[in-house]
């Protein structure tokens, strides 16, 4: 149980940022800005 605790906190933290970063107001812009982050990390 423990692993999952730790995925839990690392998508929280991730999650956290995508907020911070690129303020989404609804969850199709959340879902663009992971798609962003995805492109420039492959690009």
């Amino acid at each position: 149980m423990a692993r999952r605790n730790k995925q839990n906190t690392r998508g929280a933290a991730i999650a956290q940022a995508i907020v911070e970063k690129y303020q989404p107001q609804a969850r199709e812009e959340m879902q663009d800005a992971i798609k962003d982050i995805q492109q420039s990390r492959t690009g």
